[in-house]
């Protein structure tokens, strides 16, 4: 990966850093669970008009924990160029 578009992808990262983000921005990985004592698979997809405030989970994965109603380990879409 090249400098540049390595310094694209994290300017879009942190665009979005500890902000309300709508859920048609997001990838969800999987929801955890409402007491914090695991992950389960997502089985369907959130409202797209809900928005969540994202927390940075891993940098080097890119993900984040984006709380909302329910939360959730998510990663934010590339933008399209």
């Amino acid at each position: 990966m090249s400098s540049r578009n390595l310094d694209r992808i994290i300017g879009h990262l942190q665009e979005y850093r500890n902000r309300f983000v709508p859920a048609s921005r997001l990838e969800f990985i999987c929801r955890i669970l409402p007491d914090g004592s695991g992950i389960e698979s997502v089985d369907k997809k959130p409202i797209v008009d809900d928005e969540y405030e994202l927390r940075s989970l891993s940098i080097s994965n890119g993900t984040y924990i984006a709380s909302g109603f329910g939360s959730y380990v998510v990663r934010i879409k590339e933008p399209t160029p």
